[in-house]
């Protein structure tokens, strides 16, 4: 039997009538969940919501990690960043393993917490990440299968994506110097500029298997975008550099900006209704400063003041 890694703040097992609110935290690059968790129970315990919200953070290994620390070895992990895509875990040896999207174990997660027998009262789902977690958060609210796992249930789900370092673009323009501040990207420049994940061309095994309409499932999503004022180095540590990510932008906030642009743009000014780009003054490229801000506690716990 293989294992996946969660780290949550109550038991995911029995019943819990008195949980309204779950937050899935999704770790950055370094793969450790623990700054994410506990920047996010932290801000739970001081708005007095401990009681009422589950805080739920997975751990999406890889094999260096498998090795450091002991793992048991029947731990999924994923080839390099492939968990950030939703690729599929790598195969494990000594199990008659099947290998699994870092996407279908999100979706495991939420098809528990809609749970009506052991979250009966559950009305909100977040699922929000950080940098390379934003990445996830980005390509899941495209992908991703909660839509149809929630329908029907009246439990709302919010994506709450911060300093990632590059967006799903739906079709083949980028940020240029135009009248409508997009162009077509010349593919001789990079020609894997809209390839998966950058792009909406080649999807992995999860997005190809998928039905429906990637664009269209993003446009109705309740998403915010979270960019820190100060994450403007284009040598900022773990910034993706790849041409395709360059083409983007120079830096985490340049792409923030321009991607939120592109959306009014490709899917017209409605999108403004379930969609909110906010740039935090005074913070760069840290998680907990973004979770711990007054917009993130407004984003995640739906406090006011943002």
């Amino acid at each position: 039997e293989t294992v996946f890694i969660v780290t949550a703040d109550k038991f995911l097992d029995g019943v819990h009538p008195g949980i309204t609110r779950a937050v899935i935290g999704i770790h950055g690059i370094t793969r450790d969940p623990r700054t994410t968790y506990g920047a996010l129970t932290v801000m739970a315990r001081e708005l007095g919501a401990t009681s009422g919200t589950l805080i739920v953070a997975p751990q999406f290994l890889a094999s260096v990690d498998i090795e450091r620390h002991e793992v048991q070895p029947t731990a999924m992990f994923w080839p390099r960043s492939g968990w950030v895509q939703g690729d599929r875990s790598a195969p494990i040896a000594a199990v008659n393993q099947a290998r699994v999207s870092s996407f279908a174990a999100l979706d495991a997660i939420v098809e528990r917490l809609v749970e009506r027998k052991s979250f009966p009262n559950l009305t909100h789902i977040v699922l929000v990440g950080h940098s390379a977690g934003g990445q996830l958060v980005n390509r899941y609210a495209a992908f991703g299968r909660a839509p149809g796992l929630l329908a029907g249930t009246g439990i709302a789900m919010r994506y709450v994506m911060m300093n990632p370092s590059s967006y799903l673009y739906f079709d083949d323009r980028r940020p240029a110097d135009s009248p409508t501040g997009f162009a077509p990207f010349r593919r001789a420049n990079c020609p894997s500029f809209n390839s998966y994940p950058h792009g909406i061309e080649y999807p992995n095994d999860y997005g190809a298997r998928g039905s429906g309409n990637p664009a269209a499932q993003y446009a109705k999503a309740e998403i915010v975008y979270l960019v820190g004022a100060e994450d403007a180095d284009p040598e900022g540590d773990f910034l993706d550099r790849s041409c395709a990510a360059n083409a983007q932008g120079a830096t985490r906030r340049e792409r923030g900006e321009a991607y939120f642009r592109y959306l009014i743009d490709y899917f017209g000014p409605g999108i403004a209704e379930r969609q909110r780009l906010v740039v935090i003054p005074g913070i760069g490229h840290t998680s907990s400063g973004m979770i711990r801000s007054v917009c993130g506690r407004w984003a995640i716990f739906e406090r006011e003041g943002c």
